[in-house]
């Protein structure tokens, strides 16, 4: 099982797949204003890594 880095705690791909789906629905759709330093796609960038 994967390892959420900023806890070491072993998560399940359910969790992961919850995770990610939570937080693709909490875009603010920003489009063109997008910066890469977003914390929402930050984070989604690392969940979808647990996946392999």
């Amino acid at each position: 099982m994967p390892v959420w880095k900023y806890s070491g705690k072993e998560v399940s791909m359910e969790e992961v797949e919850r995770v990610e789906e939570a937080l693709k629905n909490i875009c603010f759709g920003c489009g063109e204003l997008h910066s890469d330093n977003c914390v929402f796609s930050v984070a989604r960038e690392e969940v979808a890594r647990l996946k392999g």
